[in-house]
């Protein structure tokens, strides 16, 4: 899954940005740009001020705490005119991620485990302004305004979690019933599902501190990223990533009450490329920094 999590957005650039999944922060006073057309559903989250969007003669004017998703491939003319600065989100999800998440929250148990990666296509969304205190993918966006400003929403931390969520969210916009309960599955398709989900989760607490890829994890279990996602949630209550995570982090912590390693080694053995990566994910989880919970110990 090759994406980015957030960059920073002068207006400059946009049309040439690849289609693939990634979220920009866009910070404009004057901009416009005709017949843009991204290959990837967008949603215009706008934070302050108004943007405005011309789709097929219809003008939609986004303002602060609404937005609007523009379908895949769809002409879109966007302006912006203001004297005070309007900032906005803008997230870009492929029909082929898209799809993928549609299939694993509307497809048969058993479908799924036998074709894991055949996808069901997503179509259309009716293009309309929501409001982000009506329902959960607005109130989904709002929580990640508020992880922006925290400083847990950048470019390095792993997107799989975020784009999950988002698609899954806005697939409810369209599908409001479009999710399965693994109780409702038949017990030998639900005891296959359980043996490929057991297998992800010894192999993650197996290889925690290793580069452990969850796309190689997702297809060596034998299913979807989508599925493995959504089903691991289920049953173990958690995302891969977040459970992957944890593991690190509770071995960081074991290290640092009990071993007189540096802080770099730490985040190393730990599956940390940097040691800034691994000092802030620690912060998140135990609400302070790693030397700080050394001293405290």
């Amino acid at each position: 899954m090759d994406c980015k999590i957030l960059t920073e957005d002068t207006g400059h650039d946009f049309a040439r940005w690849p289609d693939k999944e990634r979220i920009t922060l866009s910070t404009l006073k004057q901009w416009q740009i005709e017949k843009y057309k991204a290959g990837t559903f967008s949603i215009k989250y706008v934070l302050e001020g108004t943007e405005h969007y011309y789709i097929q003669g219809k003008r939609f004017s986004v303002s602060g705490g609404n937005y609007l998703i523009v379908n895949a491939n769809q002409p879109v003319d966007v302006l912006i005119d203001s004297r005070r600065e309007v900032r906005c989100f803008c997230i870009h999800m492929t029909p082929q991620w898209m799809n993928e998440v549609n299939t694993a929250a509307s497809s048969q148990a058993g479908a799924l485990l036998d074709n894991p990666y055949h996808a069901i296509s997503t179509g259309s969304f009716q293009e309309m302004i929501y409001s982000d205190q009506e329902n959960a993918l607005g109130l989904y966006l709002k929580e990640m305004a508020v992880r922006y400003q925290a400083g847990y929403l950048e470019t390095g931390a792993d997107p799989k979690d975020l784009y999950y969520d988002l698609a899954s969210r806005a697939l409810l916009l369209k599908y409001p019933g479009n999710t399965r309960d693994l109780k409702t599955v038949k017990h030998s398709t639900q005891q296959e599902l359980l043996r490929r989900l057991s297998y992800a989760k010894e192999k993650i607490d197996a290889e925690f501190s290793s580069d452990l890829n969850l796309d190689d994890l997702a297809k060596e279990a034998m299913l979807s990223m989508p599925h493995l996602f959504s089903c691991f949630k289920k049953v173990y209550g958690t995302s891969p990533y977040q459970y992957l995570t944890g593991k690190r982090l509770e071995q960081a912590a074991l290290l640092l009450s009990q071993e007189n390693m540096q802080l770099s080694a730490i985040a190393e053995s730990c599956g940390y490329a940097d040691g800034a990566s691994f000092s802030k994910a620690f912060r998140k989880k135990f609400g302070v920094t790693p030397t700080a919970y050394r001293t405290s110990k």
